[in-house]
């Protein structure tokens, strides 16, 4: 089939698709458009007409409006006088031939209580009748009767009367002055005869038929569409024939009710204008059509099928001359010249690449020809037809010595495979095929892997074989040094510690090492090939997915059974339990990864197991342990006092830090009477909750001998009859009791074996020991117990302790010791009871440097004070004798905070030079009174001045130029000079009218 038939089919097909196309749609679009169009003319006419019979109701309404608006109607119906009636028939208004003329049928006068006071009726063909009683029954089913209507309502509508339907109006009869109340009524009726419809459709200029609803005698399209209307659907629209188009609708009575149903008949000209307007608009598109299809055959005769004509000449002719120099001739400038210019292109390049071909089969020749594989081929007979170099030198044999030849004596050396028998595995599906052959020469055994490939012909027949051989010698000996590597890996495998097994991607185990046999009883022998998960069976002893299998095919729901699950790649770590396996089930580590071949593909999974369950139930001991250790710890914070108690005289800070190993050290505070306090400090033997319950009983039995014994060695003496009576062996404690008196700034105390109080006099450098005197409590029944008492003076510390102060090791195994106590405590003596216990604190912590230390710390910090209440305040006169008294203030108050006699001095110079500018150049002499107040706190003595003269600020003075000449030298600033050299700070300031000098003076470490 050519082109040009081609293009014909093509166009002509899409040209009658299209028509089809838009035929059918324009069925749909424009045919539902006009069938919606003449659907709303046929309703336009129905109410037309309906409109018509509207305006028939308002004419008859009009002329019995007119009746009912004389004033002779209203009196004819008030007096019942008959002149009215023979007036009107002889006038003509009343007789028959006027009513006749009005299309009046039925004309009646009722009183107002519905008698008729006059009537007139003619029938159908307009012949007066008297009025059927029958006739006036129907009426009154209507409601026209006594009462029935409101007197002064105007009613208009159709009835029916003697199975006729009729028009008919009521307007109350008021006389000209329509007002006042209605002496009647005035009822006039129109039959609507054929005739009448007839007006009707004259008037609408359509075709028109009325049948009464319950007619029997109503056609059959009337039937069908009397229960399609309705009030949703009051208009129903519905073609008769392909000329006539109908609508229809019900005309309901007066009361609303469907009466008629009337049928209005429309031509179908707007139906006919569309099915002819869409006629010729295809007639037109195909005409279109075919014209175009005329062009397109024309244009495509011209500028295509005629240059591809020429084109296919000439490409012909190059195909028989075989000549790659001819080129094609190019017309025009079109895609067609484009195709024979690439063409042309194309012929170019064959001509070069044929070039090519023949400069690279010489190269190639060569490169076969040096090729370090052996290449021969051979015919089907085992002739030897070609051979390179490297296979005449593998053999060392001439190039004339082989071609020619026969490949049966090659293959009879066992150096490859005779022809026949490759024939036999060679097929045209299957023309490749390799194998390896060992080869015994002068040189030695040489492994060589061949590929004889087949030549076949059209018909399938092998005619040749061509063979490549590679020397395979040096990778036989690496596969063989690998397999024995191999080998040796499995071996390492089977004696490593970790239990092992990997499977493959099939499931079956292909490792079960040493160590997985003792782990699970299972021999090698009897789980290596397993699959279907039988590896699972000595752990589970049911076939199920263990972590291995996890790492080939994921498994939510086993996944789960792990806990602290780890994932990295293809590595996955998990343990679980497992309560099958072992005596009361075991805790299994397991390590999962993938397997690798040498092409990066996974080929398996491998697994180590670990059985945790001896350290887990380490594990759980040690978290009982140190339940334990938390309740120890609980009852022994239980039983520390929460606060510190304010002893007079005294300032005391204490504190107990329990070790890993909960011990049962204690201290505690007991009220007195007279405002003293008993001191207990005590270090209970044994550790956890032996101890903690240990050391309970112990302040119990010390608090209960507290309330009965007054002297502390009776105090002891009992308590350790107490407790040797019902210690077990070993269960002792080593506890110091004393009494603290601030009134006499005493402590008078009895040691059981505890260590004694290191005690820190005021201005001596020097530690004071007190002898340990004692046994431990609970060691021994009867002991006796000596007293010891401590006198306090202001500024003096005590510090009791516990061993597991001086204990307290650092990383090299160093213990704290006493030494070190003292160091501290001769270094932070003028502080705060407070503050020396936190350097203690602070500086065992950074002796120990994070050691976790085996024995409670406790320490009780004691320093002695007086009421610096009283003493806290000094006032005295302007006079110079009051400085005695201020130097003697002064050393009763810092004495007291434990500052040292060169300090004291210091600042009673500096407070005397402040105190003598303040009589000589603030009060000049007169006097005035000097206010003296101190404060120590947190190492630093602080003392203010207050004066009343007028304000004086010291500190502007600059300091004085020392090295200048004295009489040269300006006077004033020498005594600020001294005081800012003799205190740590110096400030002024003006405040309620006095002037304030603040000093400052720190204590020495």
């Amino acid at each position: 089939m050519n082109l040009r038939f081609k293009t014909l089919i093509i166009v002509g097909a899409s040209l009658i698709c299209l028509i089809i196309i838009l035929y059918a749609t324009a069925q749909m679009e424009l045919r539902n458009s006009f069938s919606k169009l003449e659907e709303q003319d046929t309703q336009n006419n129905v109410l037309r007409v309906q409109n018509a019979i509207n305006s028939e109701l308002a004419s008859l309404g009009d002329l019995a409006d007119y009746w009912a608006a004389r004033n002779d109607t209203y009196d004819f119906i008030k007096t019942g006088n008959i002149y009215f009636i023979d007036y009107n028939i002889a006038s003509g208004s009343l007789t028959n031939e006027s009513l006749n003329n009005t299309g009046v049928n039925l004309i009646l006068f009722m009183d107002s209580i519905g008698q008729i006071a006059f009537g007139r009726y003619l029938n159908a063909s307009g012949k007066a009748e008297d009025i059927p009683q029958g006739f006036i029954d129907q009426l009154s089913l209507y409601g026209f009767c006594p009462g029935c209507f409101d007197k002064q309502s105007k009613f208009s509508g159709i009835i029916m009367l003697s199975n006729m339907s009729m028009l008919i109006v009521t307007q109350p009869i008021t006389g000209s002055k329509r007002y006042g109340p209605p002496s009647g009524r005035v009822i006039l009726g129109r039959y609507l005869t054929d005739n009448e419809v007839g007006k009707i459709s004259e008037t609408v200029q359509m075709s028109l038929a009325i049948y009464p609803i319950q007619s029997n005698r109503m056609p059959a399209d009337f039937r069908q569409v009397k229960s399609l209307i309705s009030d949703d659907v009051p208009i129903l629209v519905r073609p008769l024939d392909q000329g006539t188009i109908a609508g229809y609708t019900l005309l309901k009575d007066i009361y609303g009710k469907p009466l008629l149903i009337l049928r209005v008949d429309t031509p179908r000209d707007i139906f006919r204008q569309g099915t002819a307007s869409m006629q010729n608009f295809i007639i037109i598109f195909s005409v279109a059509g075919l014209i175009f299809l005329i062009l397109t055959l024309v244009y495509l005769d011209r500028s295509i099928l005629s240059h591809l004509s020429n084109l296919t000449a000439g490409i012909t002719r190059i195909s028989k001359s075989q000549n790659m120099s001819f080129r094609i001739k190019e017309q025009g400038k079109d895609e067609l010249s484009n195709l024979a210019n690439s063409i042309n292109s194309m012929l170019s390049a064959l001509e070069e690449a044929h070039k090519e071909q023949r400069t690279s089969e010489k190269r190639y020749r060569a490169v076969v020809e040096e090729q370090p594989d052996l290449i021969c081929r051979n015919l089907v007979d085992g002739t030897i037809t070609f051979t390179n170099d490297a296979f005449c030198d593998f053999f060392s044999m001439h190039l004339e010595e082989i071609r020619g030849g026969d490949m049966d004596q090659l293959a009879e050396e066992g150096h490859l495979k005779p022809p026949l028998e490759l024939k036999s595995i060679l097929s045209p599906d299957s023309p490749t095929f390799t194998y390896e052959c060992q080869s015994i020469l002068p040189s030695g055994t040489h492994w060589l892997q061949w590929t004889s490939h087949g030549i076949f012909d059209e018909s399938g027949n092998l005619v040749e074989i061509q063979s490549v051989g590679r020397d395979i010698t040096e990778l036989k000996m690496m596969q063989e040094a690998l397999m024995q590597s191999e080998r040796r890996l499995a071996d390492i495998i089977d004696f490593l510690p970790e239990a092992l097994l990997a499977i493959d991607l099939e499931g079956k185990v292909i490792v079960w090492n040493k160590a997985m046999e003792l782990l699970t009883g299972f021999k090698a022998e009897e789980m290596l090939g397993k699959g279907n998960y039988e590896h699972s069976l000595p752990f589970y002893r049911i076939r199920r997915p263990i972590l291995v299998d996890m790492v080939l095919t994921p498994y939510k729901d086993i996944e789960r059974e792990y806990f602290n699950i780890q994932k990295d790649g293809t590595t996955v770590l998990g343990e679980t339990f497992i309560p099958t396996f072992g005596q009361g089930g075991s805790y299994l580590l397991g390590k999962a990864t993938a397997l690798w071949d040498a092409s990066g593909q996974i080929v398996g999974a491998i697994e180590s197991i670990r059985d945790m369950t001896d350290r887990r139930l380490m594990e759980q001991k040690l978290e009982r342990s140190r339940a334990e250790l938390h309740i120890a710890a609980a009852i022994q914070r239980r039983f520390i006092p929460e606060k510190i108690p304010v002893i007079p005289g005294f300032e005391i800070a204490a504190v107990s830090i329990p070790a890993m190993e909960v011990g049962g050290d204690f201290y505690d505070f007991i009220p007195l009477p007279e405002g003293r306090y008993g001191l207990v400090i005590a270090d209970v033997a044994g550790k956890s909750i032996p101890a903690a319950l240990f050391m309970a009983l112990s302040r119990t039995i010390i608090r209960a001998n507290v309330a009965h014994q007054s002297r502390t060695s009776d105090v002891l003496k009992n308590a350790n009859n107490m407790i040797a009576s019902d210690a077990t062996a070993g269960m002792f404690v080593t506890l110091l009791y004393g009494i603290l008196d601030g009134e006499t700034l005493s402590f008078n105390y009895a040691d059981a074996g505890h260590p004694p109080p290191l005690l820190f006099r005021a201005g001596i450098e020097v530690l004071v020991e007190e002898p340990v005197t004692g046994i431990a409590l609970g060691a021994k029944e009867g002991a006796i117990y000596e007293e010891s008492t401590i006198k306090f003076s202001p500024g003096d510390v005590a510090v009791f302790y516990t061993d597991g102060v001086t204990e307290a090791m650092n990383t090299k195994g160093e213990m704290y010791g006493q030494g070190r106590i003292a160091d501290m405590v001769s270094r932070s003596r003028q502080m705060s009871a407070e503050m020396i216990l936190r350097r203690l604190q602070s500086d065992i912590s950074s002796f120990s440097s994070g050691r976790e230390q085996n024995d409670d710390i406790t320490m009780v910090v004691l320093k002695a004070c007086r009421h610096l209440e009283k003493h806290s305040e000094l006032c005295v006169r302007s006079i110079k004798e009051a400085i005695p008294l201020i130097n003697a203030f002064l050393d009763d108050i810092m004495s007291c905070s434990g500052f040292g006699k060169k300090e004291i001095s210091e600042v009673q110079l500096a407070v005397e030079e402040a105190v003598i500018n303040i009589i000589h150049h603030g009060y000049r002499g007169s006097e005035g009174s000097i206010h003296l107040k101190c404060d120590f706190r947190d190492g630093c003595q602080k003392i203010v001045i207050e004066d009343s003269a007028p304000p004086f600020d010291p500190t502007t003075y600059s300091m004085p130029d020392l090295a200048s000449d004295l009489e040269l030298r300006r006077i004033g600033g020498l005594g600020i000079h001294l005081i800012k050299s003799l205190t740590d700070g110096l400030k002024y300031e003006f405040r309620d009218g006095k002037n304030r000098l603040i000093m400052m003076k720190k204590s020495q470490d």
